[in-house]
């Protein structure tokens, strides 16, 4: 994507001076100088726990009390609840959109500020035409008459750009917005950047893809511990330079490299860890597929194109029809509580909602699904096996700000709970792992360490299925990729004699798979 939104001279739309804060004695932010120009993209960096979600917060108006100051073109602002950022024109769209999922478009763009017309009614015909307006002005088009959890998720993010607009937002911080998108989806949020910029609009983009980053931004910004490493203009730097600032120079990793070596111990097995005979989720589509024991397969697809759909059917985690078996052996998994006992484990796409308990301790998350079959006996659970467990997880994976597992989850960072959950995947022992986009909002190092750790658990035999948006993150990590599209799975194919055009095209349609390279026998 070319750089379209230029920066407009050299006036500060945002300006925040000398940011700090402190938890408990913790320092996570410590001196930030970071500001914003209108109609640029401004792209914030850095690891899980390098201190950018206590700067969106900060100026979401989600943390009262922080150091230093923050302006909205010259104006100084206080920020003591999100009310206030709203009021000022600064919009946050994380992670997990903030949309109500039973009200339909119109009604989520307009909450809290509903057009009303006389004695206080409102006035649904003008609140729809106003929604197409606003939606038509970033160029997207989304349904009104059913509710926002029945869209795609691009369709939800555009609805939550758009209610940013409809609140005359002015900076709008957009918080690993393509993450879940498939590529198709992605275009149309950059277009939809674009137009943002046009209208004078600053965006801060948080992504830790940084290839992405470098194609939208015009300048970046690298926080590492707290502190503020590098900021200068995008074209002045290199994806090397970024993974050195973000991590440390002890901090960098080797990078996934493409199909790596690693001994097909699970072609000795005739027996195949999983099969699916005739296998429907949902009412879908009838399945046939086989995943070896000690096999990567790694299943590629747009949104909606019945991936997560398939792996919470083999879970137990919806209806589902047909055929199922685990080495040989018929096996009716009725609930994800029957799939845990024998073995299959599911790390789901939605963490809050369906992978985390969150009022409950970092320690507590990270060890759930191991406590029946690994960690206790006779019924009692082995308290010095649990905490050795623990310690190892959160060792392993480089979770920040846990205390040893004691943390509540829901303090922490969006990339440390995802670690949680990737080690507990670890700690459950599987011998199917189900892994729908499990490194979603994670940093490169974390990354390499689920790699290498999924290579790990496959070479001693696990059988595992792979769901990811980034095909260079297939094509490097699985032995074999199905495509998906309308919860039909295709063929297998070998990663090795597919490039990722051709991936993406079969992913777009189907029907044309004659372009792609020769299918694994």
């Amino acid at each position: 994507m070319q750089r379209q939104c230029r920066r407009r001279g050299d006036s500060k739309l945002l300006v925040m001076q000398g940011m700090g804060k402190s938890f408990g004695g913790r320092v996570v932010l410590q001196g930030i100088d970071f500001s914003v120009q209108p109609g640029e993209v401004h792209g914030l960096l850095g690891h899980n726990g390098a201190g950018k979600s206590t700067l969106i917060k900060i100026l979401g108006g989600q943390i009262p009390v922080y150091e230093g100051r923050i302006q909205l073109d010259t104006q100084a602002l206080s920020l003591k609840q999100p009310r206030d950022a709203i009021r000022a024109g600064i919009a946050v769209i994380g992670q997990e959109l903030s949309l109500v999922p039973a009200f339909n478009r119109s009604d989520n763009l307009f909450l809290g500020s509903e057009l009303r017309v006389a004695w206080g009614l409102r006035d649904p015909l003008l609140i729809q035409r106003r929604a197409d307006a606003i939606l038509h002005s970033i160029g997207f088009a989304v349904p009104d008459n059913v509710p926002v959890k029945n869209l795609p998720l691009a369709q939800q993010q555009m609805v939550e750009i758009a209610r940013a607009l409809q609140r005359n937002a002015r900076v709008v911080i957009m918080d690993e917005p393509t993450a879940r998108l498939a590529q198709p989806e992605r275009r149309q949020l950059f277009a939809a950047i674009r137009r943002l910029c046009a209208q004078g609009v600053g965006v801060v983009y948080i992504s830790h893809c940084l290839e992405e980053v470098l194609q939208i931004a015009q300048r970046v910004t690298v926080l590492r511990d707290g502190m503020r490493i590098h900021t200068g203009p995008a074209p002045e730097v290199s994806l090397d330079q970024l993974r050195n600032w973000i991590t440390g120079p002890s901090g960098m990793r080797t990078a996934t490299r493409p199909n790596p070596t690693r001994p097909p111990q699970y072609m000795a097995s005739r027996t195949p860890a999983l099969t699916l005979r005739a296998f429907c989720a949902r009412n879908g589509p009838a399945n046939d597929l086989e995943v070896q024991r000690g096999e990567i397969l790694g299943l590629a697809g747009c949104i909606g194109s019945g991936r997560s759909t398939l792996l919470e059917a083999i879970a137990g985690g919806c209806p589902h029809r047909g055929g199922m078996q685990l080495y040989g052996y018929p096996s009716p998994v009725r609930s994800p509580y029957v799939a845990g006992r024998l073995g299959v484990f599911l790390l789901p796409e939605d963490r809050k909602r369906r992978g985390l308990v969150m009022p409950s301790s970092t320690g507590f998350n990270l060890v759930l699904s191991a406590l029946e079959r690994h960690l206790a006996h006779s019924g009692w659970v082995r308290p010095s096996a649990c905490r050795t467990t623990i310690q190892r997880g959160l060792a392993l994976f480089g979770v920040r700000g846990a205390a040893e597992g004691q943390h509540p989850i829901h303090q922490l960072s969006g990339g440390n709970q995802q670690k949680v959950l990737l080690a507990r995947a670890c700690a459950s022992q599987p011998v199917l792992l189900l892994l729908d986009q499990p490194t979603v909002g994670v940093d490169s190092a974390a990354k390499a360490a689920l790699h290498a750790h999924v290579r790990r658990l496959a070479g001693e035999g696990v059988a595992c299925i792979f769901v990811s948006d980034e095909l260079d993150e297939l094509r490097g990590l699985a032995d074999s990729i199905v495509v998906m599209h309308e919860g039909r799975a295709g063929p297998k194919l070998d990663p090795r004699s597919v490039s990722n055009a051709e991936l993406l095209l079969l992913i777009e349609n189907p029907a044309r798979s004659s372009v792609c390279a020769p299918l694994l026998e």
